[in-house]
């Protein structure tokens, strides 16, 4: 009755997680849950937000049920406006959410902005986590970046696969280094046609200079 009894809590506290966003600069996290499971979080302050570290910074972030599906994951780290900053220690925004699968398709990281003045760099990355939980950052599927700077205008994408037949979470952080005001937004999306469209116009862009990118490779999740 016992072990009854602990799987049935755990099973509820499982129902109950949502998806968190977190703003880091050094020692200091600002957490923001969503309590309603709507998908959706945005700092509040409306345009001007929070100040942390040095940093001014407004932004939201969703996914499922809002955007996307637990088989055709989506998140977005949108409308970020960050101004203010360091040269020596980054703003960090992690945005995670659980119960992702099965899968088995390609996700699209894409991340575009501008250094609207002073020089700030960006990046992010995506994590996928087989203990299905919030903020496991266990495999690195992939990354964009670093980019902009010296008041430039900046995009880059990446696609690549995850297989994955059971849950599974995933999270995104981006990362804002330097002194200055930058816009950004930062997506994942599934690509139905696995993502070789995308791949070739990507490619198209690199080779007329329409796009400054450094990317590192998108890895496959593969979980039994």
């Amino acid at each position: 009755m016992l072990a009854a009894g602990a799987f049935a809590l755990a099973a509820n506290q499982s129902a109950r997680a949502s998806a968190e966003l977190t703003i880091t600069v050094g020692a200091t996290t600002v957490t923001y849950t969503d309590l309603g499971g709507t998908g959706g979080i945005s700092t509040p302050g409306g345009p001007v937000g929070i100040s942390i570290g040095g940093y001014q910074i407004s932004v939201g972030a969703v996914t499922k049920p809002a955007l996307g599906g637990a088989t055709l994951p989506e998140l977005d780290i949108s409308s970020v406006n960050v101004s203010g900053g360091s040269t020596t220690t980054p703003l960090v925004i992690t945005f995670s959410d659980i119960s992702y699968g099965p899968t088995n398709g390609a996700l699209q990281l894409k991340l575009s902005g501008n250094d609207i003045s002073g020089n700030q760099t960006v990046s992010m990355s995506l994590y996928g986590g087989n203990s299905n939980s919030l903020f496991d950052e266990s495999h690195l599927l992939g990354s964009v970046g670093p980019l902009g700077g010296n008041g430039s205008t900046f995009a880059g994408s990446l696609v690549g696969g995850v297989v994955n037949s059971g849950s599974y979470s995933l999270t995104e952080t981006v990362t804002i280094l330097g002194v200055g005001h930058t816009s950004l937004d930062a997506s994942i999306s599934s690509v139905p046609d696995g993502g070789s469209t995308v791949a070739m116009l990507g490619l198209a862009l690199v080779g007329v200079g329409c796009v400054r990118q450094k990317l590192s490779g998108l890895k496959a999740l593969v979980l039994g």
